[in-house]
């Protein structure tokens, strides 16, 4: 066969490719963290609308967000960071930049933001927390997707993820980590975490029942960590004086079976529920760690004695 004719057959094959590419429907856009496809076509379309009304009217949210660096390669080498992490600069922009976030995060990459993996994976692990900070319920469709359908599935994105969600804390929020908090779920450590940020005495009572099951190693030390930031005694002043009632109550749940989980159970466990306890400094929790003593053996009343005197050096405070 002559290269003529060799060269004839492969520009019809060319131009057959051609056709075939041009007559392929286009691939669906995607965020960061998400294909546009995982959100059904209707929460689609809402947010588009939600999204154009408030760039013609508020401009300077989308102009912020392009203003972020942290993720971008030459923005953390510039700040001599070894790794790319913007979570500040989005959290520091407010919740009036939501919108402009949940398009970043669902349905188009912000240009200049983010280039490799890497960064785009620190990019949507920056928008998940900023998002979730902003505690607004529009944003949970969107972080639902991410949690349940989302472009990245390893662990930290989904713990995110999950965060978000217990941030924004609505009804239908906490029913959805409950519901995938049951043992066997895909989903199980994402939504115990992110159930410690959905602050309630009945996250508190869902959570410590969990604690008070058969569990293994890794789902208990979830549990006591998620334990840990729910009762955490900083983040409930953070919520002012309305707060103290709910917040002593859901303190001393999550305290009593976090002193539990130190007592009868070694290792890692037991190291989560003291960093927790600490978290947590609620007042008699050497008094309730001194009365459980007896429950445990040689090995776990010794940490508990040495608990116990670590726990007064670093919180005199606690009157018993």
């Amino acid at each position: 066969m002559s290269d003529r004719k060799n060269w004839r057959r492969s520009g019809r094959a060319l131009a057959l490719l051609g056709t075939l590419l041009s007559a392929a429907p286009a691939l669906a856009a995607g965020g960061v963290a998400l294909d546009v496809r995982a959100l059904p076509a209707g929460e689609v379309q809402a947010l588009e609308r939600d999204i154009r009304d408030f760039k013609a009217t508020h401009p300077g949210a989308f102009e912020a967000l392009r203003t972020v660096r942290g993720c971008s390669e030459a923005g953390y080498r510039a700040a001599r960071n070894p790794v790319p992490n913007c979570s500040r600069e989005l959290r520091r922009l407010g919740p009036g930049v939501l919108l402009p976030m949940l398009e970043a995060l669902a349905l188009r990459e912000p240009a200049g933001l983010a280039s490799s993996e890497a960064e785009k994976r620190a990019l949507g692990h920056a928008l998940l927390q900023a998002i979730g900070v902003a505690r607004d319920p529009r944003a949970l469709p969107v972080v639902e997707a991410v949690l349940l359908r989302g472009a990245r599935r390893d662990a930290e994105t989904l713990a995110y993820a999950g965060e978000a969600i217990g941030l924004i804390g609505t009804d239908t929020a906490v029913a959805l980590l409950v519901r995938h908090s049951a043992a066997g779920d895909a989903l199980r450590l994402p939504a115990i975490a992110g159930l410690g940020y959905a602050r309630s005495l009945k996250t508190a009572r869902h959570l410590v029942g969990l604690a008070t099951q058969p569990q293994p190693p890794e789902d208990l030390r979830a549990i006591a960590r998620s334990l840990g930031v729910l009762s955490s005694s900083w983040a409930w002043r953070a919520m002012g004086p309305k707060a103290d009632s709910l917040g002593q109550q859901v303190r001393a749940e999550a305290a009593g079976a976090l002193a539990t989980l130190f007592v009868l159970h070694g290792g890692d466990v037991r190291e989560e529920a003291g960093k927790a306890l600490l978290m947590a400094a609620l007042p008699g929790t050497r008094a309730m760690l001194t009365s459980m003593r007896s429950l445990t053996d040689a090995d776990g009343a010794r940490a508990v004695d040495k608990f116990l005197s670590d726990y007064k050096r670093l919180l005199p405070a606690d009157p018993l």
